[in-house]
């Protein structure tokens, strides 16, 4: 009787820091962000000049994101799985890392094609400055939405 009790015991044991292993590597693989929108000095794209106002910092990364989207987005490709005169919206997630980095990067579109597409144009945007919150380098969250209509 001492014998099983003294496995249950062991085995209770053992179950219970495995548990806890668990727990902590799933606390670690979780990103703490700040919202883009909340972010005290935000990160600046690559081609973007540092100024005094926040917002036209903010301004500048997302125009600069954008015009890297037109330049790169394949619409025609994406355009031939619709009519014409279709509204195509695609929904674009991603982290910048501390190190000014893409990560995390989570795509929502309509078709496997357009999610692809930006996918592979979201992943090759440039490094960037990080973002900053009470002289700290942080991760900030990113939101971004493609919409064009079809030809």
């Amino acid at each position: 009787m001492k014998i099983k009790l003294s496995i249950l015991l062991f085995t209770l044991i053992v179950f219970s820091v495995k548990s806890q292993e668990m727990i902590d590597k799933t606390e670690k693989d979780q990103i703490e962000f700040v919202e883009w929108k909340d972010v005290e000095i935000a990160p600046l794209f690559n081609d973007c000049k540092r100024k005094k106002n926040e917002e036209k910092n903010k301004k500048c990364t997302k125009d600069k994101i954008n015009s890297f989207i037109v330049r790169k987005l394949n619409t025609d490709l994406i355009s031939k799985d619709f009519n014409s005169r279709t509204l195509i919206e695609i929904k674009i997630e991603f982290i910048i890392d501390v190190n000014g980095e893409i990560v995390g990067l989570k795509v929502d579109g309509p078709t496997e094609t357009a999610k692809n597409n930006a996918y592979e144009i979201f992943s090759s945007i440039p490094k960037m400055s990080p973002g900053m919150n009470n002289g700290k380098v942080v991760t900030v969250r990113y939101k971004h939405f493609v919409r064009f209509y079809t030809f």
